[in-house]
């Protein structure tokens, strides 16, 4: 497989990253934060693919919404449980690279495990709310120290009746051995 090929062009103080029919126009002096939260989508196709927005990003936070619609909706007329997993691996991925924000055009990161306990049938519009276990200076200090970190998540699921599933994700994050890291185009 060939990697994705980005184009940029630049007006005034927007740049525009276009990848696979996807447009993001991101601040030029935005932060890091804003940077994932609106690239999301072109570094991570599947996310709008699958009707999921990210829609807050910080250091080891992150909140990712995915709209009621009935393309996401199973046999009883609720939200898929392939739907609901996808939020929460999307949330926990933007939690994840909001702690390593100013290193994203050298790491690597890959999801080692998720696991998820759905408590409910979720219904409507789901909001994902993703957290490191950890504080983000101690795994930037282990990745600074040992060129890799492995991050814990915990995401909570919720419709407008509550959470509806809870989900546990384990990111390992390595230094990329070819130099280019994740998103690391949007950082020409």
């Amino acid at each position: 497989m060939r990697p994705a090929s980005f184009s940029f062009c630049r007006t005034d103080r927007l740049r525009t990253f276009r990848r696979l029919g996807t447009t993001a126009a991101v601040e030029e002096t935005a932060s890091p934060y804003a940077l994932i939260r609106n690239g999301f989508a072109a570094g991570v196709p599947f996310a709008p693919h699958a009707r999921i927005e990210v829609v807050e990003v910080g250091a080891g936070l992150a909140i990712a919404r995915l709209e009621d619609s009935p393309e996401v909706h199973n046999h009883i007329g609720s939200v898929h449980a392939g739907a609901v997993f996808t939020l929460g691996e999307t949330a926990s991925a933007a939690a994840m690279l909001g702690v390593f924000a100013e290193q994203m055009p050298i790491i690597r990161p890959v999801t080692i495990e998720a696991t998820i306990s759905y408590l409910k049938i979720a219904r409507g519009t789901l909001v994902a709310t993703a957290r490191t276990a950890l504080a983000a200076e101690h795994l930037q200090d282990e990745f600074a120290a040992q060129g890799r970190a492995t991050l814990d998540l915990s995401v909570d699921i919720a419709d407008d009746r509550g959470i509806a599933a809870q989900m546990k994700a384990t990111w390992m994050v390595s230094a990329s051995k070819s130099g280019r890291g994740w998103m690391s185009a949007f950082y020409r």
